[in-house]
């Protein structure tokens, strides 16, 4: 148990590290220019990718020798992750990142054929190949490192996950006119401002009219 632990939580950092550098790299070569791809407000991490790299083991692994069936499981289930996704950050945050309705065969703007392509290549080279590279690595670990180490990463990106959480939600309230009431909603829009989110989620918009926050002159007083 200590060791499936540990490589949850290992798989888990590396997902979340290779997401953020991924979406960094891709950001790059499309635009030219570095911008912010992380997912927590602390570190290069982006746990869409982590999740994600927990969740495919799971669901893929035993497709490993079927090739063709892997690239379509992978194709569907990352259209549906990135369908869901989309859709928790509208509904508890009251934004979006991504916005998929200008390309050919779309889902809500949510996701589209494009992207599930995309995840059904991930999908299949993770498995095939980087899983097992990943697995032995955590095996190279000695195993009374397992529980400390898993434990540690674990209360970090949960604090990381929750405080992230936390500054983007109250954003919203701030959005929609709420005055803080208590302390911490105080602590919040003193310490992660608009002006502070923009710098690490440049690109979130109003879902109604595809608007950026970031150009929203009543969230930067």
């Amino acid at each position: 148990m200590k060791k499936k632990f540990f490589e949850a939580v290992f798989l888990f950092v590396v997902g979340c590290i290779f997401g953020y550098l991924f979406e960094t790299v891709l950001c790059f070569f499309q635009f030219g220019k570095y911008e912010s791809r992380q997912g927590l407000i602390y570190g290069p991490f982006n746990p869409i990718y982590g999740f994600a790299f927990l969740l495919v083991p799971l669901l893929l692994k035993k497709h490993r020798e079927k090739p063709l069936k892997l690239f379509f499981l992978s194709f569907f289930y990352g259209g549906v992750f990135e369908y869901f996704c989309s859709w928790v950050q509208e509904t508890f945050f009251g934004t979006i990142s991504w916005d998929y309705q200008k390309n050919f065969m779309n889902f809500d703007g949510r996701t589209c054929l494009r992207m599930m392509v995309v995840w059904g290549v991930i999908g299949f080279v993770f498995v095939r190949y980087c899983y097992p590279f990943l697995s032995k690595l955590a095996d190279k670990v000695n195993e009374k490192y397992y529980l400390p180490v898993g434990i540690f990463l674990t209360v970090l990106l949960v604090l990381d996950m929750l405080l992230s959480s936390l500054a983007v939600f109250r954003e919203r309230m701030r959005f929609e006119g709420k005055e803080p009431v208590t302390f911490l909603g105080e602590w919040l829009d003193k310490t992660y401002p608009s002006s502070y989110l923009d710098e690490i989620y440049p690109h979130r918009m109003k879902p109604d009219t595809k608007k950026e926050l970031r150009t929203i002159p009543e969230l930067h007083p």
